[in-house]
């Protein structure tokens, strides 16, 4: 993955790398298969770390709620967090990795794995507010989260567009407005009273 990072997949030499490592070449072929197998597997890896990382923060925040209310300010404080411009670095990496995997099966399907394990535990923890009465009842949350990944995964091209909207805050009023009408059958909370609560 570090090799990667800094030198992309051309980077990756098997034989400099088992000698780092300390381990015999026939290792790599054992775990991996072959190179494209190590690469495929860190690059997925690497596209995992991102989600995973979200899908923490998520759980670590939404299984804290005390309350309704407690719950809904969360999850919007959490999805404008995701949204934010500091996280250009981590989505255009996901996004090269997710183009770089076109003409890769594997590659796809291990991506396609990951995406599904990370938005079923985010599933999990909405249906869970949901039997507590926090979230609509017909509120199908698992088309929720699929929603909310591909806005988040489009996010990059909002953020690579040499014209983007002028009022950015705009966009985000505009992904928060029916998350919280689907999930909650109530208006979005003003951005300024959410970046006022965040700690």
């Amino acid at each position: 993955m570090a090799l990667i990072d800094h030198g992309g997949e051309a980077a990756v030499k098997v034989k400099p790398l088992t000698d780092d490592l300390g381990i015999n070449v026939t290792a790599i072929y054992r775990y991996f298969g072959d190179r494209q197998g190590l690469i495929d597997a860190a690059q997925a890896e690497r596209f995992v770390s991102g989600i995973y990382q979200d899908a923490r923060a998520l759980a670590t925040a939404l299984t804290t709620a005390t309350s309704a209310t407690d719950f809904r300010r969360r999850l919007d404080t959490l999805v404008v967090d995701i949204l934010g411009s500091d996280r250009f670095p981590g989505l255009m990496r996901q996004a090269n990795i997710v183009g770089s995997a076109h003409a890769r099966p594997e590659l796809l399907t291990l991506i396609g794995e990951a995406t599904r394990a990370a938005s079923d535990e985010i599933v999990d923890l909405l249906q869970s507010a949901q039997r507590r009465g926090w979230i609509l009842p017909n509120a199908d949350v698992g088309v929720v989260v699929s929603w909310i990944t591909s806005v988040f995964f489009g996010r990059v091209l909002v953020w690579i567009d040499p014209r983007p909207p002028a009022d950015q805050d705009a966009w985000l009023t505009m992904v928060l407005e029916p998350l919280n009408q689907t999930l909650f059958g109530r208006k979005a909370p003003r951005l300024a009273t959410l970046r006022n609560t965040h700690t």
